[in-house]
């Protein structure tokens, strides 16, 4: 009997096993669908370099920040390979935070990203998620063990624009991607702040960028980024914060960032990152 018991065992472990294997292979492959779309979006890229004469004439706190994460003579970015860990809020309504791991794959020649993320629900489960946004489309799916689909966010102008708004904000990660000759254009707020504004084809951006004594960024703000609140897209003001800045590359970076929607009611977190790893391409 013992032995019938073992080999039921062993053929149920063995089904899971299966079942997991399979899943991992399905969204594997989904990512590497998407990669390829994100690689063919690509531009020539004019590689340059950095000079502090790209920044005369942008408001102060702005070339303040330049001359603090950049030196005169950097390669302008054109790929970052980037990886963080830390926690993820699963809940809307309440603090539901799991441990992640992702991998993010950045273009600058033109705006794009593939943020691949492992979202731990309980030990040996996981819901995989690609947000990502590949020419002038965004793209946002979660699926249990990578087979069963749990959210797919339908394709709206709004979901495109609000995935800019994510590759504009964090890049504090490749910080030569927020040059004007990228593309972006800094308009003057106060002392300490500045509005950047990016256009992607028909997609068109504006943030809020803050900066401390140093020069260096520590919060990015919208006064309106779209949120899927019951199935509408409600614009939502919105906030990333960095801190902790380490020097790679030559390039100063914040290590720590965490992101929140900022409603009326209060706050509501649901990233928390660390740098792990970034790697970039000139």
């Amino acid at each position: 009997m013992w032995l019938v018991v073992v080999v039921i065992i062993m053929f149920v472990v063995l089904d899971i096993f299966i079942i997991f294997y399979l899943g991992l292979r399905r969204w594997q492959k989904e990512i590497s669908v998407l990669t390829g779309q994100l690689y063919r979006a690509r531009k020539e890229f004019k590689s340059g370099k950095y000079s502090q004469a790209d920044i005369e004439g942008l408001p102060e706190p702005v070339q303040r920040y330049f001359k603090a994460v950049l030196k005169d003579g950097q390669p302008l970015i054109s790929f970052a390979e980037i990886e963080h860990t830390g926690m993820f809020n699963m809940s809307e309504f309440e603090e539901a935070w799991k441990p992640f791991k992702s991998n993010q794959k950045v273009t600058v020649d033109r705006p794009g990203f593939i943020w691949n993320a492992r979202v731990q629900m309980v030990p040996w489960v996981n819901v995989h998620i690609y947000d990502a946004y590949i020419a002038g489309v965004g793209y946002l799916t979660a699926e249990l063990i990578g087979l069963f689909n749990m959210m797919t966010q339908p394709h709206t102008a709004q979901l495109d624009e609000g995935e800019l708004v994510r590759y504009l904000a964090e890049a504090v990660w490749y910080p030569t991607a927020l040059l004007p000759s990228q593309g972006v254009d800094w308009l003057p707020v106060d002392e300490n702040s500045a509005r950047a504004m990016l256009s992607d084809g028909d997609v068109t951006i504006n943030l809020i960028f803050t900066f401390d004594e140093h020069g260096l960024v520590e919060t990015v703000y919208s006064d309106g980024r779209y949120k899927d609140v019951m199935g509408k897209m409600i614009l939502t003001p919105w906030e990333a914060k960095v801190w902790q800045y380490e020097e790679l590359d030559n390039i100063k970076v914040p290590v720590y960032g965490e992101v929140a929607w900022a409603k009326p009611h209060g706050r509501k977190e649901y990233f928390h990152g660390r740098l792990k790893r970034i790697r970039y391409e000139f």
